[in-house]
């Protein structure tokens, strides 16, 4: 949208310019002219000019208006990206503040060496003796509460 914009705007200055220079020639070319006849083939003239420019400028605001279709769905998905960036961006921050967070809590526990050991492995004592028989099937109706 911005490329389209600035395009036209360049092309708006371009036909001001040129209409302005041909005027300005005209004018110049009507004060030497002295007869009717001159005036109207020059006036003639200028009309085809204008006429001609008005056509190319015509063919390059289609040429623009094609390159801004075809340009269109590129900058959608990449509004898209940026949208889905921006999403993961924001998670990864809460991520890493959850972390300092989960850190800072974690650091602040005090846990006796007896329950780090069941941390660490407790399936040694579920399992309590028979830890290292694998082919032992685990009921929870068997494991004690208390």
């Amino acid at each position: 949208a911005g490329l389209n914009k600035l395009l036209r705007e360049k092309l708006a200055k371009l036909e001001s310019d040129c209409c302005n220079q041909l005027i300005s020639w005209e004018e110049d070319s009507i004060a030497t002219r002295e007869s009717v006849a001159g005036r109207k083939l020059a006036l003639s003239s200028l009309i085809t000019t204008l006429d001609d420019l008005d056509g190319e400028l015509e063919s390059m605001e289609m040429w623009l208006l094609d390159r801004t279709a075809a340009v269109k769905p590129l900058t959608d998905d990449c509004a898209l990206i940026e949208e889905e960036n921006n999403a993961l961006e924001q998670t990864w921050r809460s991520y890493a503040s959850l972390t300092t967070e989960m850190d800072r809590l974690l650091n602040g526990l005090e846990i006796d060496e007896e329950l780090q050991a069941v941390l660490k492995d407790p399936l040694s004592t579920l399992l309590g003796s028979n830890a290292n028989n694998s082919s032992r099937h685990i009921n929870l109706d068997d494991i004690d509460d208390s």
